[in-house]
C-alpha cells in the first residue's frame, strides 16, 4: 500500500505535457535555447548542440509538444521554423553524413497535430519558409509548396538551376532564383 502514492504521483507526472521529457509546462517560455518565437508560440530546444530535443509551446497555456531529438544532425527535426500558430521542419533519416532521406512535416502549436507532412524525398533541405497560414515552401532538388490539401511543385528546375539559399517569403508570395532570375508564386 505504501507504494500506491508513488504510482498515482507517476501516473499524474506523465499526464503533463512534456513531463516525460524534463520539460515542464511552467518552463514553456524559459527552459532551453530558443530558436524562433512570436507572440503565440516558442520554438526551443533542450540539450546540447548536436545532439537536442526540439519542443514548441503554445504559451497562453503551455502546451508543449515534442517534435523529436535531432542526433548529430542524422536523424531528427531539422530547419525548423515558426509562423503564427504553425511549425514547419525537415525530418532527417541518414545513414551516411550525405545519404539523407527527409520529409517535411507542419504542425499546429496550439493542438500538437500535425497539419501536412510531405513524402521523404532524398537529401536535405537548406531552409524551409512557412506562412501564418500553415503553408511551406523548401528546395530539395525542385521548388515545394506544403498545405493542409496538396503537395505542389512550383518549380522543376533543379540544381544548380534553383539556388537554395535564395529562397524568400514576403507576405503571401514566395520568391527563389533559377538561373539567376528571379521567380515567385503566391501561397496563401
Amino acid at each position: 500500500m505504501r507504494w500506491a502514492p508513488i504510482v498515482v504521483v507517476s501516473l499524474v507526472l506523465l499526464a503533463l505535457p512534456g513531463a516525460a521529457t524534463g520539460v515542464s509546462a511552467r518552463t514553456c517560455v524559459e527552459s532551453g535555447t530558443t530558436v524562433d518565437a512570436n507572440s503565440v508560440a516558442r520554438l526551443f530546444y533542450v540539450g546540447a548542440a548536436g545532439t537536442h530535443t526540439l519542443y514548441v509551446c503554445w504559451l497562453d497555456t503551455r502546451r508543449i509538444t515534442e517534435l523529436g531529438t535531432l542526433d548529430l544532425r542524422e536523424t531528427g527535426p531539422d530547419v525548423p521554423v515558426l509562423a503564427g500558430r504553425y511549425v514547419a521542419y525537415d525530418r532527417l533519416l541518414c545513414s551516411e553524413p550525405e545519404d539523407c532521406v527527409a520529409r517535411v512535416v507542419v504542425r499546429d502549436a496550439k493542438t500538437g497535430r500535425q497539419v501536412a507532412r510531405a513524402p521523404a524525398q532524398p537529401g536535405r533541405t537548406a531552409r524551409i519558409v512557412l506562412t501564418t497560414r500553415g503553408t511551406a515552401v523548401w528546395i530539395r532538388d525542385r521548388v515545394y509548396r506544403l498545405d493542409a490539401r496538396s503537395l505542389t511543385v512550383l518549380d522543376e528546375g533543379g540544381p544548380p538551376a534553383v539556388d537554395y539559399f535564395s529562397l524568400g517569403l514576403g507576405g503571401s508570395h514566395v520568391y527563389w532564383l533559377h538561373d539567376g532570375e528571379a521567380r515567385s508564386a503566391v501561397v496563401d
